[in-house]
């Protein structure tokens, strides 16, 4: 936090401003010394929140989705998103996947042209299947891509590869050699987890990033939800924005350690979670432990 803070007073024109916003800390306790930024102040100063060490060489850019607004555009260190891809890559495996295994994605845009179900990734040697032409008429075409290529690793949104599941289901579809299910991109629910695992007959793993970089949580081999605090802190407050009691759910406010071209400190992504009691795991990964990710909610700050 303290390496995060000094590089944005040094290099990020927001931060340089309003420094005296931002005072040195001596704990992460005192971290609430410092304002909450909200989306609409992201979006609003976003131009002035970009480093002035972002070169096309050393950063990659991205936008937001805008499904709660105008697109936003900001930058990643090269360096920084390799070691985000380091901690979800190891994340994974540490929950059992052998990534070196047949490997299924189903990513959000359309990748099958001239109506086929999927085609290989020739540089990570990946399959990747369109969400837009499954139906249950088509669903035996993806039965058979998958069986095939004896996939045992499916990635993609919950409620697509649910939807996948019950399909396969009431087919009589069996994938033998489907090991693991890997899914991000919205909430998952228990239900669809439950289906899931059972339907397939595959262990479920859930993660839970942003488009800005912010945290990221993951499930452990034992179940639980933690958060990566290499990646980033996380608080979970209220509208008050003071600390909420464990078991309840409250607004997610994320510091990233993982996007100094684009700094997120102290900022309201707009997701929910609730903190679990039992802050003991027997994976002994670490990072807080989160009972669920409740994902967007419209909020008004009390009064």
């Amino acid at each position: 936090m303290s390496e995060l803070l000094k590089y944005v007073k040094a290099h990020v024109p927001f931060y340089q401003k309003h420094a005296g916003d931002y005072p040195e800390l001596s704990g992460i306790d005192e971290v609430d010394r410092w304002p909450v930024f909200s989306k609409p102040e992201l979006r609003k100063h976003a131009p002035h929140l970009v480093s002035d060490e972002v070169t096309k060489s050393n950063s990659v850019s991205f936008k937001t989705s805008g499904s709660t607004g105008a697109p936003l555009k900001g930058y990643f260190a090269k360096k920084d998103m390799q070691f985000r891809f380091q901690v979800i890559l190891a994340s994974m495996v540490a929950f059992g996947a052998d990534l070196r295994k047949s490997y299924a994605r189903f990513p959000g845009h359309d990748i099958a042209p001239k109506g086929r179900v999927y085609r290989k990734d020739l540089l990570n040697g990946h399959y990747l299947f369109s969400i837009f032409h499954l139906s249950s008429k088509t669903a035996a075409q993806y039965h058979y891509a998958l069986k095939k290529h004896k996939v045992e690793i499916l990635e993609g949104y919950p409620s697509v590869l649910h939807n996948l599941a019950r399909m396969f289901q009431q087919q009589g579809l069996e994938l033998p050699d489907l090991k693991y299910i890997l899914t991000t991109g919205e909430k998952l629910h228990p239900y669809q987890q439950e289906d899931l695992a059972r339907i397939l007959d595959a262990k479920v793993f859930d993660y839970y990033g942003s488009s800005e970089g912010s945290i990221f949580a993951y499930t452990c081999p034992q179940g639980n939800i933690h958060t990566a605090n290499t990646t980033g802190w996380l608080e979970v407050l209220d509208e008050n924005e003071a600390p909420v009691a464990k078991g309840e759910p409250g607004n997610m406010i994320v510091t990233s350690f993982t996007g100094k071209f684009f700094p997120l400190i102290r900022y309201d992504i707009g997701d929910r979670c609730v903190v679990a009691h039992d802050q003991q795991c027997a994976c002994g990964t670490g990072g807080m432990i989160l009972e669920e990710i409740l994902g967007r909610a419209d909020r008004k700050k009390s009064s």
